[in-house]
């Protein structure tokens, strides 16, 4: 009986630890969308989204000048995204869909 009880107490306080878990909020949102700005390096949109990009798309071009393009992506977990260009390193172009 003694046994039980302790079992049941155990098990009751076993919600209120998980549920004082919680996980980090979403960096990929409209707040961190803003301050993307043209003109920053990879590293510093990295680091203000939390995590490294998908890489979607990349187009290197000229024989004298090397110019590179690549485009990133980053998702939520609530379906928003937002897509970054660089251009030789830089942002010069940025897009989202579905960010709150």
């Amino acid at each position: 009986m003694k046994t039980l009880i302790a079992l049941c107490l155990l098990f009751s306080f076993v919600p209120a630890l998980t549920a004082q878990k919680s996980s980090p909020p979403p960096r990929v949102n409209y707040g961190n969308y803003l301050l993307i700005k043209n003109g920053k390096k990879y590293s510093e949109v990295v680091k203000i989204l939390g995590r490294e990009g998908v890489e979607v798309a990349r187009d290197a071009a000229g024989l004298l000048v090397k110019q590179k393009t690549v485009k990133y992506r980053w998702d939520n977990n609530r379906g928003g995204r937002i897509v970054v260009t660089f251009h030789n390193g830089r942002v010069t172009a940025k897009a989202q869909k579905g960010l709150l």
